[in-house]
């Protein structure tokens, strides 16, 4: 019997060493937990950017606080929040520098065109999505686009003309990034969504009549318009078919 004693000694010793790591380690991460909860939280937040809202708007929005902890900080939230409230904001950008600075940084997206609804004017940007609701227009630069009827339309959301007209939407957020990456929108004169695969471009002034076709290869159809508007008279009107999408072809009228 004598001889098992040392064996249930070391045994003890081993159990009081291991509890003695556990209540080591246990402190530890209880002092890591109080200091991130301290010294962690957010004290500062910047607002940076080319935007309309002023920077007690864009931290309104954001959801964010100076309770907030900079770990538990979740970006795609406070762009989703900032982009709903906000309609305007296109780009957020959130960048955490510790230990306490959150920096928001805004741009803006510019309106390109409108729609006339029931509700008054829609202002879309490029993607199809409401920037405003207006009783009026004073805003002449903007390209008209008729033949989509938007269902309840909210600010900050793309619009929603019902699932038969979604094709004419997905064709406008293919198209109107193209115009505006091309600097032509001061020259269309409407864009006519008589149909999924049938928009056509009043352009110049009302010179021509662009048939554009399916919503495929568009930014070789409108290349291949500036090409052909520049071959033809200063005068001359008539209709530049370019449906097909090979070359152009140009009807006199």
């Amino acid at each position: 019997m004598a001889e098992q004693r040392p064996y249930r000694r070391s045994r003890r010793r081993r159990r009081r060493s291991l509890l003695g790591r556990l209540l080591t380690f246990t402190c530890i991460c209880l002092i890591l937990f109080l200091g991130i909860s301290v010294f962690f939280r957010v004290s500062e937040i910047r607002v940076e950017g080319d935007t309309r809202y002023t920077g007690e708007q864009v931290q309104a929005a954001s959801g964010v606080d100076h309770r907030a902890h900079m770990f538990f900080i979740n970006p795609a939230a406070i762009r989703d929040n900032i982009r709903r409230q906000l309609p305007y904001a296109d780009q957020v950008e959130i960048r955490r520098q510790f230990p306490g600075s959150l920096e928001i940084t805004v741009t803006d997206s510019a309106p390109i065109a409108f729609i006339r609804a029931e509700r008054g004017y829609l202002i879309l940007d490029r993607q199809c999505r409401v920037l405003e609701i207006r009783d009026s227009l004073d805003l002449p630069d903007l390209i008209p686009i008729v033949g989509v009827s938007p269902i309840l339309p909210v600010e900050g959301t793309i619009i929603t003309p019902g699932e038969i007209g979604q094709g004419k939407v997905t064709y406008l957020q293919s198209l109107l990034p193209i115009i505006e990456g091309l600097g032509i929108a001061d020259q269309v004169e409407r864009i006519e969504v008589a149909h999924v695969n049938e928009i056509r471009l009043i352009y110049a002034d009302g010179r021509f009549e662009v048939l554009l076709g399916p919503n495929r290869d568009l930014d070789y159809k409108l290349a291949m318009l500036l090409g052909t508007v520049e071959r033809i008279g200063e005068y001359e009107r008539g209709i530049i078919d370019l449906s097909q999408g090979g070359p152009a072809h140009f009807r006199p009228t």
